[in-house]
């Protein structure tokens, strides 16, 4: 999910504050960039793993009724992603809630629910990578610096990190993309993890989306993947791929949008289990949108004769193709396979669960 997407879900969830002079200002977040999808950080050898972050502009003004360490960023991590259907609280501690009264941005006390630290369905799945004390300027010289976490104290396995904006009465979230692998010496001791990496993903009701991203598993470990509609209050998740098995350190499975989510949006989420038990479970950062049209460059045509069909040789059913690619003679529209046509990121017709190796980084 973009940022302002998620600044735009966060501000829904939390109560409506007393109007400062800085509630309707545009918060400043944290920018991640491209981190490699897997980062595995071997303690035995480097504990410490340093993180990069960018800010798109300065932001220090404070005003005379904001709280004294508004306009600040703090680092955590969580043992599974966030979003976009499981938004972290946008408090931290009771006594930032206290702050905002002290200072009347807020009307009434915050609900448990909303404080990380009283959220039941957050409980010991997250950790400080900084502390409270030491919220961060909003400043270019420290965003250059970055962060350096230490992990030393952490239970071995899967990370995901968050950058938070901390300037009451609206703070926001901003996902790191990828997952970060804490082990001892052995990767595979420290169970599954992995990441989805593909982005906003727009459907039409006759195309086919390809969903990719990192693993770092175990031998035997296997993996399902998931769709519920978006705008339940309760997420029901549907299997779309079940039991696939895991080779090597990157995944691409198909995904046919089903009616249930025509013209509507969904979410993806993915569950890893090794052969002893050990599962963890990763969400696509951002929706699927399925627009309730046929793509219109394939409209009653097919792959003989096609319109879109520019090159002979790809008609060539006997062409071998690569993974994530398909023959001609398997579409009935050549356009559909083509990637860079505006309406199809993907290619359309994609029926087989294709493995595709990734390099993976170390921290």
């Amino acid at each position: 999910m973009r940022p302002v997407a998620l600044a735009a879900l966060v501000v829904g969830l939390a109560p409506a504050p007393v109007l400062a002079a800085n509630g309707a200002k545009q918060r400043t977040l944290v920018q991640w960039g491209a981190p490699p999808c897997m980062t595995l950080v071997d303690r035995s050898r480097a504990p410490v793993l340093h993180l990069e972050y960018s800010i798109a502009n300065e932001d220090t003004d404070l005003t005379s009724d904001e709280v004294a360490d508004s306009r600040t960023h703090q680092f955590f991590a969580t043992c599974r992603t966030s979003v976009p259907l499981d938004v972290l609280p946008s408090w931290i501690t009771t006594t930032d809630v206290d702050a905002a009264l002290t200072k009347a941005l807020i009307t009434n006390p915050v609900p448990p629910a909303q404080i990380l630290e009283g959220n039941a369905e957050w409980a010991e799945c997250w950790t400080r990578i900084t502390a409270d004390d030491e919220r961060r300027p909003i400043t270019f010289a420290m965003a250059d610096a970055g962060v350096d976490w230490d992990t030393s104290a952490l239970a071995p396995g899967a990370y995901t990190v968050h950058g938070y904006t901390y300037e009451p009465a609206v703070n926001l979230w901003v996902q790191r993309p990828g997952v970060v692998k804490v082990h001892d010496g052995d990767p595979d001791a420290a169970g599954p993890a992995a990441a989805i990496t593909t982005g906003e993903l727009t459907l039409y009701r006759d195309g086919v989306g390809q969903i990719e991203g990192c693993v770092d598993a175990p031998a035997g470990t296997t993996m399902i993947f998931e769709w519920a509609v978006a705008n339940e209050p309760t997420p029901q998740w549907v299997a779309f791929a079940t039991q696939e098995p895991v080779d090597g350190d990157g995944f691409a499975v198909a995904f046919d949008p089903p009616e249930a989510i025509v013209g509507g949006t969904a979410a993806v989420r993915a569950t890893f289990t090794s052969p002893d038990g050990r599962s963890y479970t990763t969400m696509m950062r951002d929706m699927i949108v399925v627009l309730d049209l046929d793509d219109p460059a394939c409209a009653g045509s097919g792959f003989i004769d096609d319109p879109c069909d520019e090159s002979d040789s790809t008609a060539d059913a006997g062409t071998e193709s690569s993974a994530g690619e398909q023959q001609m003679g398997e579409s009935s529209c050549a356009c559909a396979n083509d990637p860079t046509r505006r309406g199809h990121p993907w290619l359309a017709g994609l029926a087989m669960f294709a493995t595709i190796r990734r390099r993976r980084t170390s921290g």
